[in-house]
């Protein structure tokens, strides 16, 4: 069985795409998408369905990549992943994602540095929380 929709199929197509010649064209890294690969999605859809996730918390949007992979799983689970991605031109390539691959309904794009961002949730009230942003962070933010 097939859970991805072919909208969604198609914009993480082009998604991949992008980042396969940022990787390979020496874009510098802080305007790389730098996202997941989609074995890491596919994981992160099967894990949040798994749980039957109904709020997800995802630290670092950038080109909403692993974000539609949650999205796939809220649509499914009825629940809606919060993103938080601070800067504007992957908020604005982010939005398009969104857009385009038709997950408006279920995704929440916060502009907003995503450490302050995970002090509004009360502590219980989030079923998974992903951290894709700098790694020297982490800490922190856990």
């Amino acid at each position: 069985m097939n859970l991805i929709p072919d909208q969604v199929r198609v914009v993480m197509g082009r998604l991949e795409a992008r980042d396969a010649v940022d990787r390979d064209d020496g874009t510098p890294i802080l305007k790389r998408l730098r996202q997941i690969q989609p074995e890491v999605g596919q994981l992160l859809m099967t894990l949040a369905i798994g749980i039957d996730a109904r709020t997800i918390v995802e630290v670092g949007t950038s080109g909403g990549y692993s974000t539609l992979w949650f999205a796939v799983a809220m649509a499914r689970t009825g629940g809606r992943v919060t993103t938080f991605e601070v800067d504007p031109d992957k908020l604005a390539i982010a939005s398009r994602t969104f857009a385009d691959a038709g997950v408006e309904d279920v995704v929440e794009q916060r502009v907003e540095d995503g450490r302050a961002g995970l002090e509004s949730f009360r502590p219980g009230s989030v079923d998974l929380v992903f951290l894709d942003a700098e790694k020297d962070l982490y800490e922190g933010m856990l």
